[in-house]
């Protein structure tokens, strides 16, 4: 169609369109809220302080111990380039369109690594094979809309199957190491396991249908290629995901396993499945998201199936059309190692097509019974953690079926390009309605926003009037762990965990999902029973020293899913009078006002007890007067990681390292009080016996001043990790110092 140069103009000139994308469908605003809150983008060095160097997580909730180093890497490079792009729109908009950009070079390249003979001649047909994959409307509800981390994987999935396969085709380590690179850079996408599987699992079930197709040999060889490859991979992963191991054999209640895979998640399982398998395949054959579930829930997405999607579906025919069309001449068309291939995701694909859409006859059953082996209960919303794979695969059997047309057809190619151009624009239409769309069951408030100055000013005197080791309550509370932030000019809103630690290092607790499911019950009763006497008493014992209130929340938000009714109409003046003691500081406009709550609290007691928070993962403390056994209490969700080291008088500190092989103190004391507050008993006489004299003072009347550090000592497990990535990156440029050398002594 076009010469080599005119191909290459084309090519960059989608990469500008997917670069400017953002700006067409955001209008200079933030995209931000939402689970992932996707403010690291905005404020990556802030997140790196705050929030992802440390194991001890506090993001709008109680803490638990999850390992969220994996962001570092990205986030070391993205503070950098906001170094030198300073508007917050502009690395918002590239972060939106970075993964597009990859996925789109990637699996170009991915597709032609499969092709064995004149791989120029087919340029066209990679290129629309990835216009099919990352513009696809799947990618645009299930990814793009919602943003999560799993996004990256639209890039990172075609990354790690092209070297893949490279190493398998040259056994060069080079692509090996290259993968390492990519990986660690987005680690973060790696850790979204549920898409991760949703990808690897029809993958795996279809290279074991296919096992007879290759010989010994072949599998000998794949055995060793993959160990290699994917060994590497795991190991350059250990700075995040050694913790993460580790948190899967935990017993704590606060572990990142315990959490995912709770009683709730697996009571709901089948429950989910039979509410939402109410589709079928035929949308997801057409290349779009299903259809029914939209209408069953009310999703705003079915207004566009309605006004849009109903009246193109003859378009939407054409990759479908072109699907059977080459599974009837894929054999005559293509050679013995790209059939290879082409079974091998074709295979994949008829997996993944039942593990995306689940409703295929009594297939649903077979879904629910799976929901028995440990772990896949992470796949009980099945339209979405298998989205994503689904649509890589099938572009990629999409792209060999117009390889299968071009040779078939080679007077036609101009007439088959012409219609896959006219189903990717056809797709491409409503794609800022796809993307823009009412926040959940609203009707006119969206999540691209402007935060207003009022709103950081605010926070910038909260954070000034606010003691670091203080919590928050933010009111009105909700059912999930969302703050919502108001648009200065619109009723768009910032509805997301609340990004009060991100800014000020302060933990604020903002709805059900903040707790733990008991103490969330608990907290909804004093609500509605108006038992304000237990309320005091519960927030002054989770060291909630302060009360949080938006007054600007939009009518639609508060009529939304968000808010349960009942509890919402209960957070009144008599609940803020009832809670509430002075008032701190209010913002220009009154939407925000902040005020200490009745009671005193702390996050040490008894009162004898002083302490600095060094970091979210330690604490100096200094335990006055100490006359008999007496309970140390740490106002801070249960966890067996939080130990007690004795700490010199003399060395005020001690590297964090050496506390994995020193012995801590009181360690068969430490209960936990109330399935949140951590108990220790300090016996000043087990003291003096088995802490060092630098330690403790003995005062004039007789009693003792001990000096101690708290540390969460699972954050060791970071740097332990973090050396394994190091050694791994070592060996592998070490290794292939060794290989080129030696090539270059046989030269010699």
């Amino acid at each position: 169609m076009f010469n080599k140069n005119k191909y290459r103009i084309i090519y960059f000139l989608t990469i500008a369109v997917l670069i400017s994308l953002p700006y067409y469908i955001f209008e200079g605003k933030l995209f931000i809220g939402g689970d992932d809150t996707r403010l690291l983008y905005v404020y990556p060095w802030e997140w790196i302080n705050n929030i992802a160097f440390f194991s001890w997580f506090h993001f709008s909730a109680i803490g638990t111990n999850n390992p969220n180093q994996a962001l570092l890497p990205f986030l070391s490079i993205w503070s950098i380039l906001s170094f030198f792009i300073h508007s917050k729109v502009v690395l918002d908009y590239f972060s939106f369109s970075l993964p597009l950009i990859i996925g789109f070079i990637f699996f170009q390249k991915l597709i032609k690594e499969m092709i064995e003979v004149n791989k120029d001649e087919y340029r066209f047909t990679f290129y629309f094979g990835s216009l099919i994959y990352i513009l696809s409307p799947i990618i645009a509800i299930n990814q793009l809309s919602i943003f999560l981390y799993s996004a990256w994987l639209i890039g990172l999935l075609p990354i790690i199957t092209y070297y893949f396969i490279k190493y398998l085709k040259t056994n060069k380590f080079i692509f090996v190491l290259k993968n390492v690179l990519w990986c660690i850079f987005l680690s973060f996408a790696l850790s979204t396991i549920p898409w991760l599987l949703g990808f690897i699992l029809p993958i795996i079930i279809a290279l074991l249908s296919l096992f007879t197709l290759f010989s010994k040999k072949d599998h000998l060889y794949f055995l060793k290629q993959s160990t290699i490859f994917f060994g590497t991979t795991i190991l350059s992963q250990s700075f995040w995901l050694l913790s993460f191991i580790i948190n899967i054999f935990s017993s704590s209640r606060n572990s990142f396993i315990a959490n995912v895979l709770s009683s709730q998640t697996k009571d709901t399982f089948a429950p989910t499945v039979i509410a939402t398998a109410t589709g079928n395949i035929f949308y997801p054959l057409l290349n779009l998201f299903h259809r029914q579930i939209s209408f069953d829930f009310g999703w705003q997405l079915k207004n566009i199936f309605l006004t849009f999607y109903d009246n193109a579906i003859i378009v939407y025919t054409i990759p479908t059309f072109i699907l059977f069309i080459g599974l009837f001449n894929y054999k005559e068309w293509l050679n013995k190692h790209e059939r290879k291939y082409f079974l091998l995701f074709f295979t994949a694909f008829l997996f993944s097509l039942f593990f995306f859409t689940v409703n295929i006859g009594p297939l649903r059953e077979l879904f629910i019974v799976l929901g028995k082996l440990p772990g896949f209960v992470m796949f009980r919303n099945f339209y979405d953690k298998f989205a994503l794979g689904y649509i890589f695969i099938y572009a990629i059997i999409l792209s060999f079926v117009m390889i299968v047309l071009v040779r078939k057809y080679k007077n036609k190619t101009k007439t088959i390009y012409s219609l896959i151009i006219l189903s990717i624009m056809i797709n491409f239409i409503p794609i800022k309605q796809l993307i823009v769309r009412p926040i959940w069951t609203t009707n006119n408030t969206y999540a691209n926003i402007t935060i207003p100055d009022e709103y950081f000013t605010f926070i910038k005197n909260t954070k000034a009037n606010v003691p670091y080791s203080a919590n928050m309550l933010s009111l009105p509370f909700n059912i999930a762990g969302y703050t919502i932030i108001k648009d200065s000019k619109s009723d768009n809103t910032f509805a997301g965990r609340s990004p009060l630690q991100l800014f000020t290092g302060i933990n604020d607790f903002s709805g059900n999902l903040s707790f733990s499911a008991n103490d969330s019950e608990k907290f909804n009763q004093h609500i509605t029973q108006r038992n304000y006497i237990d309320l005091n008493n519960f927030l002054k014992a989770r060291n909630i020293g302060y009360v949080f209130i938006t007054k600007n929340i939009p009518d639609d938000i508060k009529k939304s899913y968000l808010f349960d009714p009942k509890i919402l109409h209960n957070q009144d003046q008599k609940l803020i009078d009832a809670i509430t003691g002075d008032k701190i500081t209010e913002s220009k406009n009154g939407n925000y006002i902040l005020y200490k709550t009745k009671h005193a609290t702390s996050l040490f007691y008894p009162k004898n007890v002083e302490f600095k928070k060094i970091n979210p993962v330690k604490y100096h403390i200094e335990i006055k007067g100490l006359t008999k056994k007496q309970n140390l209490y740490f106002a801070e969700s249960f966890s067996t990681g939080w130990n007690l080291y004795p700490r010199s008088y003399k060395n005020k500190d001690i590297n964090p390292l050496l506390l994995t092989w020193e012995r801590s103190i009181a360690k068969n004391t430490h209960t936990s009080t109330d399935v949140y507050t951590n108990k220790w008993v300090i016996d000043p006489e087990k003291v003096i016996k088995e802490i060092p004299s630098s330690s403790y003072r003995k005062n004039p009347d007789g009693t003792l001043n001990v000096s101690l550090t708290m540390y969460f000592k699972p954050q060791n497990n970071f740097y332990f990790g973090a050396l394994i990535t190091l050694i791994t990156l070592l060996f592998c440029m070490l290794w292939l110092y060794i290989i080129k050398f030696k090539k270059n002594e046989k030269i010699l």
